[in-house]
């Protein structure tokens, strides 16, 4: 039995809905504390007992976009030598042989300056790792993400990395791994439907132009993503609560979304035809946005307009529904197992 400190990035939810599930796995073999910021922590803090709320790295965000400054402004007010202090103390009696990090900078820092093993599980390293090919206007936005990934991120000594079921390795590594997405249990069990309404979910309420474009195409839209419960013409308008959204999803006719991962692939599996508008000047989200676009699982947009909204709604029986190719965490959990028996 290992006793493993498991770090969670506390931008968006996906990382969260993700970390639990694998939590739940570790936990009935494991000692398991969890450290998270922000949403993550809001969603895990009353499923485990042992999570712990630390200062972790923010996006601002303006009108659907990084805002590269404030975010740079906004995280240099952290201080590292306090958040560290507050880790060392947190784990002076739990003493992790094992630290787990998704995407989560002071547990790598912890298990490095500790010498403690470190696995790394997202799907951001697909970055580093990862096929792929993408237009160069794009080349940017690429450099960007792999600086930041390596300056945020101490090196671990496996890498688990989540990807699409097409996806691939550039090359085999013998200590990084490409596993399907971890789908929350919730998911498999969903029997899809397909109401007269589009479900909108957006991991940022910057994009206010949204809202007013929305309003003018003739569709009902249920809306996740502005902290508001209220209905305005055609917009319904709904605070994240997880049972109410995963019936939404499930019923939907189609998806209106940014670029995250989690749900992206929550909806690719489900077979509901994506439009998504990746952040600006966010490559991962883009990435998804393309791999979307390629496989004919939707629509990508840089930027949205009714006619554009109108032409996804006209086009939605020409979207590929894949056959689903999980339906279980199996393949995931085992090779986590796997890795952690060896480390």
């Amino acid at each position: 039995m290992a006793r493993i400190l498991y770090g969670l990035c506390g931008v968006g939810i996906g990382h969260a809905v993700r970390g639990k599930v694998i939590i739940d796995h570790l936990k009935r073999k494991h000692e398991v504390m969890v450290i998270c910021s922000s949403r993550p922590y809001d969603y895990l803090k009353n499923k485990f007992n042992n999570v712990h709320k630390i200062e972790g790295f923010e996006l601002i965000f303006r009108n659907n976009s990084i805002a590269d400054y404030l975010t740079i402004l906004k995280n240099l007010k952290k201080i590292y030598r306090l958040n560290l202090e507050k880790l060392d103390k947190i784990m002076e009696e739990f003493k992790p042989n094992l630290v787990i990090s998704d995407w989560e900078t002071f547990s790598s820092i912890y298990a490095k300056k500790n010498d403690i093993p470190l696995i790394s599980i997202d799907n951001q390293h697909f970055l580093i790792s990862g096929e792929f090919d993408f237009p160069k206007r794009y080349l940017w936005e690429y450099l960007k993400a792999k600086f930041i990934i390596k300056l945020l991120m101490k090196k671990a000594d496996y890498y688990i990395i989540t990807g699409f079921y097409e996806n691939k390795l550039r090359r085999t590594y013998k200590n990084i791994f490409l596993i399907p997405p971890v789908l929350r249990e919730e998911i498999f069990k969903l029997k899809p439907a397909k109401k007269d309404y589009i479900l909108v979910y957006q991991s940022t309420d910057s994009y206010d132009k949204l809202i007013k474009i929305l309003k003018e195409v003739d569709e009902i839209f249920i809306v996740y993503g502005f902290d508001n419960a209220s209905e305005e013409k055609n917009l319904k308008f709904k605070k994240f609560d997880e049972r109410e959204f995963l019936n939404d999803l499930r019923d939907c006719e189609a998806v209106i979304c940014n670029g995250g991962f989690t749900f992206i692939s929550e909806a690719i599996y489900l077979k509901k035809p994506i439009l998504s508008i990746p952040i600006k000047g966010h490559f991962e989200q883009i990435l998804n946005a393309l791999y979307i676009k390629k496989m004919n699982y939707g629509a990508f947009y840089k930027d949205l307009d009714v006619d554009k909204i109108n032409l996804f709604i006209k086009n939605l029986d020409k979207y590929k529904a894949v056959k689903n190719k999980q339906n279980k965490n199996d393949l995931a959990l085992k090779t986590i197992d796997r890795i952690i028996r060896g480390v």
